[in-house]
This record gives structure tokens, C-alpha cells and sequence, in this order.
């Protein structure tokens, strides 16, 4: 149901690391725009923070189920 073949993990895995980064930073900076907004009367920020939100809780389960523990991986299969 929608899964998809395992694919091979990149030989040079910096760039993945520097755009997940980049996405965080991203992603903290806009929160913090979006409390401004907020804190100044903008209601329409209330709207865009619950679709980081969301965002955000699709990245926490997908990465606490993949945590690596020791020499292999936990919570995968």
C-alpha cells in the first residue's frame, strides 16, 4: 500500500545533511516571523504556523522511527 523499493544511500551524504539543515533553519525562522505576526493581530498567521506544524510532526515520527542505536537501527520493520 504505497510503499516503495528501498534505494541505495548515497556515497556523499553532506548535501542531504546541509539542505536538512537549511530546511530546519528555514523552518525556525518562519516560526519565529509567524509569532510576530501573531503577537501583532495577523490572525492569518495562526493558519500558517498549523501547516508547520503539521510539517513538523510528519519529520518527529518519521525520525524518532529511525533512530540509530549502537551499530544498527532501531524501530525500522
Amino acid at each position: 500500500m504505497g510503499a516503495k523499493a528501498d534505494v541505495p544511500m548515497p556515497v556523499d551524504q553532506e548535501p542531504i545533511r546541509a539542505a536538512h539543515r537549511e530546511l530546519g533553519y528555514a523552518l525556525q525562522d518562519s516560526i519565529t516571523d509567524l509569532d510576530v505576526l501573531q503577537r501583532a493581530g495577523h490572525s492569518e498567521a495562526d493558519a500558517a504556523l498549523q501547516v508547520i506544524r503539521g510539517h513538523l510532526m510528519g519529520r518527529i515520527v518519521r525520525d524518532t522511527e529511525t533512530i540509530t542505536a549502537g551499530a544498527g537501527m532501531a524501530g525500522r520493520g
